[in-house]
């Protein structure tokens, strides 16, 4: 497992590693609750989506990899993480073929057990330049600009 973990909770000011441990906590819950952890091994999937979840079997797995990976350690559990399609990877959980899924929201598995206290957040968001009119204004208004990604 890399450091960063250790380092992300170790460097914090004392009231942040309390927030922390509590999602660290929340994590362990979560996957707690699934019907397949009782083994020693749980299996973690999702599509690539760096630096929530990254390359697999890597030195820098994702943060929310690495969060799993460490709140199970404590209780002598591993975690596999794999890689798939994000909707067979929903799928797929659903039907137990896997223990979770990283980075799902409520919105898409409302069906899945969610911690009290999220791990991350994501926004989407579109930038213009500063002397742009151009404001989002619903699905029609993509239609007079050039977009890009990253």
């Amino acid at each position: 497992m890399s450091e960063f973990v250790t380092l992300w909770i170790d460097c914090m000011p004392k009231s942040s590693r309390r927030v922390a441990k509590a999602l660290t906590a929340s994590v362990l819950a979560l996957f707690l609750s699934c019907a397949n952890v009782f083994g020693e091994t749980i299996h973690l999937v999702a599509d690539n989506w760096c630096p929530y979840n990254c390359e697999p079997d890597s030195a820098a797995p994702g943060f929310m990899v690495e969060i799993a990976q460490r709140a199970f350690a404590d209780e002598g559990i591993s975690v596999r993480y794999s890689i798939l399609p994000w909707l067979r990877a929903l799928q797929d959980t659903r039907n137990g073929v896997y223990d979770a899924v990283i980075g799902a929201s409520k919105a898409e598995a409302v069906d899945f057990i969610f911690p009290r206290i999220e791990q991350a957040q994501m926004r989407n968001a579109f930038w213009a330049l500063s002397d742009s009119p151009w404001n989002f204004q619903g699905m029609h208004s993509l239609s007079v600009v050039h977009l890009a990604g990253c």
